[in-house]
């Protein structure tokens, strides 16, 4: 799995996306895709002012873009921390992506900054996230409600 940064070019395949409604909904704040347009312009300011935010994911052998994903600067509680989050094609369910692509990005921050924890924030119905989660060492840090939806929250500790 190639994991590249976002570009300007990308806007549209982010947010069709998010236009998916089968792919978002585990997502209790399902976005307009003007909203997506907002979040995407944000990850790209997130890009030119830390040099880090989600990824593109694309298939190295068929240059399908796949979806997107990867690690961005996040404070949870107060606490730096890095959010992982994973969104495909549902053309791409299925194949182990989610994995590969939250694999990289783990190992991404545990060599570029250690002593950052990684967190997920997903839904308790949204097993496939969970699952990923859990193979990549992922705990239940807590539940909260946020928006009047509850949330699970996951960590990987950090290394170094």
């Amino acid at each position: 799995m190639l994991l590249r940064r976002l570009w300007p070019a990308d806007r549209e395949q982010v947010v069709a996306l998010y236009r998916d409604a089968e792919a978002n909904r585990w997502d209790p704040m399902a976005l307009t895709p003007e909203q997506a347009r907002e979040r995407f312009t944000g990850w790209l300011a997130d890009w030119d002012e830390y040099g880090l935010s989600y990824w593109i994911a694309v298939d190295p052998a068929s240059g399908d873009v796949v979806g997107l994903g990867g690690i961005r600067r996040h404070v949870e509680d107060g606490e730096p921390v890095l959010n992982l989050a994973y969104r495909l094609h549902r053309r791409h369910w299925g194949k182990g992506y989610a994995t590969e692509i939250a694999r990289q990005a783990v190992e991404w921050a545990e060599r570029e900054m250690p002593g950052r924890p990684v967190s997920i924030v997903t839904t308790p119905e949204y097993a496939p996230s969970l699952r990923v989660a859990e193979k990549l060492g992922f705990t239940v840090w807590r539940e909260r409600t946020q928006h009047g939806f509850i949330e699970v929250l996951l960590r990987r500790h950090a290394h170094g």
